[in-house]
C-alpha cells in the first residue's frame, strides 16, 4: 500500500514529498529498502564477546542519532528475538532518530545462572538463604560487567551525540541494571 511504501521511505530517512505517481513511489521505496538492507548487512558487528544487531529508526545514522537504545535478551535467547521492538518503539519516539542495539550473549546467557538453584534454596533453606543467594555475585558477572562497559564505550564513540538507554528482559534486565 502507499502507506507502507511511505513508512519504508521514512524508516530510511527519505521523503515522499513531491512524488505524485505510485510507480515513482515504488522505485524510491526499492532504493530505500536497498539502503536499509545495506545498513543491516554492514552493522552486525561485535564488541568484546557480544555480537550486536543494529536497527536504525526514523532516518538515524551514526552521525545524527539522538538516541541509542540497547535492549538485552533473557536467559537462553538472543538479540534477534527482541529486534521487532525497534519498529514498535521507534514509531512512538516522535520522530527522534534512534539506533537500537540488540546484543547477543555467548551461549545464550550473560553470566551462568541456574534458576533451579534459587527454587531449591527457597524451598529447602527458607527466606534467609534465598536473601543470601540474591546478594551473591555469580561467576561470570565481573567479566559480563567488563563486556558491557566495553560495549557502552564502543557505542558512544560510534554515535557520540546520542543519549544511551539500557534495558532488557529477564536476565538481560539484570545485566543492564548491573552495568
Amino acid at each position: 500500500s502507499v502507506k507502507e511504501l511511505k513508512a519504508l521511505l521514512n524508516k530510511a530517512g527519505e521523503s515522499a514529498v513531491g512524488i505524485t505517481e505510485k510507480s515513482e513511489l515504488r522505485t524510491k521505496a526499492r532504493e530505500a529498502k536497498a539502503k536499509l538492507d545495506k545498513i543491516a548487512a554492514t552493522n552486525k558487528t561485535s564488541s568484546s564477546k557480544w555480537t550486536m544487531r543494529y536497527e536504525y529508526e526514523n532516518g538515524a545514522t551514526d552521525e545524527n542519532a539522538e538516541l541509542i537504545i540497547v535492549l538485552m535478551h533473557g536467559l537462553g535467547s538472543n538479540g534477534d528475538n527482541l529486534a521487532p521492538l525497534a519498529e514498535a518503539i521507534g514509531t512512538r519516539l516522535l520522530g527522534k532518530k534512534a539506533i537500537f542495539i540488540f546484543p547477543t550473549a555467548p551461549e545464550g546467557y550473560w553470566f551462568p545462572l541456574n534458576p533451579m538453584d534459587w527454587m531449591v534454596t527457597a524451598m529447602q533453606n527458607g527466606q534467609d538463604s534465598l536473601a543470601r543467594l540474591i546478594r551473591t555475585e555469580f561467576n561470570g558477572i565481573p567479566q559480563c560487567r567488563i563486556n558491557g562497559e566495553e560495549m557502552i564505550q564502543y557505542l558512544l564513540e560510534k554515535a557520540p551525540h546520542a543519549r544511551l538507554f539500557l534495558g532488557g528482559f529477564s536476565q538481560g534486565a539484570m545485566t543492564s541494571t548491573d552495568i
